[in-house]
């Protein structure tokens, strides 16, 4: 954390720990409503809502620097997509989702491979300037062109093309049939960017102008990002805060102590001592437990030793024990990562946990798997073991708390993992261009299955720089155009079957979330994912009464 920052939370870490020390151990949360802190009559306006991220991201561009959970919140404020869901906050949006209008008011299929979007004729850029079909064509074009090297073209396999009818209204072409097209154009990451920026000479590293409730005040990567009311927003009245305040280089012990002071709004973590501590600090907090979205999985570098040996790969499988993961970092309340590249949280489509339990990895105890592990790496050619790496992002908490646990199991088979942590963007870089021996990612998505699978496991795939397998690609292709439940079930199966035969990745597990929001946050739709950000920026309101601070940006 920067010298500027620990200066100023520095009094904060002691005043979180001195209030937990002085507080009942196991309190009950109390305040507000589940639902985002409690009824009132009417929305009110005012108010700064404040969140913190542990880096500034790389870029401004949303379609490059915003990679971190935080970094989307900021960004989700600024830039709107087409079409969203509805975010009730009662509600599991990974789950319950219903599409609703947002920068479109209405779309319309003309065949299985072509749409109609019709967009709002109110909407403008925060420069004044109005949003139009051109801005959507020139998104796509810039999102999907290959030169620009995008992670963001993986999210629409289907795209072709974007096509301008009238200023308002945009036509879609697909390369096949798709089903989950309209559900893909509410993904948060689908953002509209205003084409008038570059046609001026601007550039999207340096330059913020967005659509969004929030409009760019200010940006610091050390001091963090202010975000002022855009009063010409196009969804009156809203948006009803003030403004919005990020606060960048803050490690989770600044962030506790930040929200125990009444400095930061929300706070999630993985660790149930955390929760303890904010909870004994400042009980009338909102809470809420959620299971983790992703499968956190050990992803392979297949094209050098020792890893293009699949025996290698399923040895690594078999010396995580991940029932012990469970027990030991997760509280007993983790999720067993399933084979197949998927997310637990898909029980439709994932192999059931009934089933998987009894597999080597996951059957218990672990001694089988531990001397089949080593006979494995004996025939691969490391009788004695081996040494290897793994690129860490190191803002990815998560990721790197399990993987750090996983590296002592190795050791049970001889295996010695070194954990490398970079810098997101260097991870980005690496993990884009398969600069490593092994790396964690995040399988799962709660918009769409095929995302995951077709990002990291299909030849064309945006993070997939050595996995070729023509079968998984056309499974894969197929999956992503099936529209009965029954095939996509089937589909799913093999996609799953064949991932787990070659081990292309290792399956770990997810931690769970505790999430916490102040008293006076209403109508707060959080993230699912656990991760302590907002859904739904426009419609959050401070409750004056449940004791909201002065703040100003």
């Amino acid at each position: 954390m920067g010298t500027r920052r620990w200066a100023r939370f520095a009094g904060l870490i002691s005043l979180a720990l001195a209030l937990s020390a002085c507080a009942p151990s196991a309190p009950a949360p109390g305040g507000g409503s589940s639902a985002g802190g409690g009824a009132a009559a009417d929305p009110k306006r005012g108010g700064i809502f404040t969140i913190a991220s542990r880096s500034a991201p790389s870029s401004l561009n949303p379609y490059v620097g915003f990679g971190l959970p935080e970094e989307i919140t900021f960004a989700g404020t600024v830039y709107e997509t087409l079409l969203t869901l509805d975010h009730d906050p009662t509600k599991d949006m990974r789950i319950d989702k219903q599409i609703v209008p947002n920068l479109a008011e209405s779309w319309e299929a003309n065949g299985p491979t072509t749409f109609t979007i019709k967009l709002r004729k109110d909407v403008l850029w925060h420069d004044g300037k109005p949003f139009t079909a051109d801005d959507v064509v020139w998104t796509f074009t810039y999102v999907y062109d290959p030169k620009n090297a995008l992670k963001a073209r993986g999210f629409i396999p289907s795209y072709e093309a974007a096509t301008k009818v009238d200023d308002n209204t945009v036509k879609f072409t697909l390369k096949y049939a798709d089903p989950s097209f309209i559900q893909q154009l509410a993904d948060r990451r689908t953002m509209m960017m205003a084409k008038h920026v570059i046609d001026e000479g601007g550039s999207y590293d340096k330059t913020v102008v967005g659509t969004g409730p929030f409009k760019l005040q200010s940006y610091d990567q050390v001091a963090g990002a202010s975000l002022a009311r855009w009063d010409q927003y196009w969804d009156k009245p809203k948006p009803y805060l003030d403004g919005w305040k990020v606060l960048y280089g803050l490690d989770n012990s600044a962030q506790v102590a930040g929200y125990i002071s009444q400095q930061l709004d929300v706070y999630s973590t993985t660790n149930k001592g955390e929760l303890d501590t904010i909870l004994a600090a400042a009980p009338q907090s909102n809470q809420r437990t959620s299971a983790g979205i992703f499968n956190n999985s050990m992803y392979f570098n297949l094209s050098k030793p020792p890893f293009n040996d699949v025996r290698v790969r399923k040895a690594i499988h078999l010396g995580v024990d991940r029932q012990a993961l469970v027990r030991g970092i997760a509280d007993g309340a983790g999720v067993l990562g399933p084979p197949g590249g998927i997310s637990g949280l898909m029980k439709k489509l994932a192999i059931p946990e009934t089933e998987f339990l009894q597999w080597p990895g996951w059957a218990q105890p672990k001694d089988p798997d531990y001397a089949e592990a080593k006979r494995l790496l004996a025939e691969a050619g490391f009788p004695n073991g081996l040494t290897t790496s793994m690129t860490v992002p190191s803002a990815r908490i998560t990721s790197g708390k399990i993987m750090e646990a996983v590296t002592g199991q190795l050791k049970q088979i001889g295996v010695t993992m070194e954990l490398r942590p970079a810098e997101f963007g260097v991870y980005a870089q690496a993990e884009a261009s398969g600069n490593y021996d092994m790396v964690p990612i995040l399988i799962g998505d709660p918009e769409n299955q095929n995302k995951p699978w077709f990002n990291f496991f299909h030849s064309k795939g945006t993070t997939n720089p050595f996995i070729r397998n023509p079968e998984l690609d056309k499974l894969i292709e197929d999956f992503e155009i099936a529209s009965d439940d029954a095939q996509k079930v089937q589909i799913a199966r093999k996609v799953q079957d064949i991932i787990y035969k070659e081990m292309y990745a290792a399956p770990t597990i997810d931690l769970p979330n505790w999430n916490v929001w102040q008293s006076w946050v209403t109508d707060y739709s959080m993230n699912w994912g656990g991760n302590a950000y907002a859904y739904n920026p426009r419609s959050i309101w401070f409750d004056k009464a449940k004791g909201m601070p002065s703040r100003s940006l």
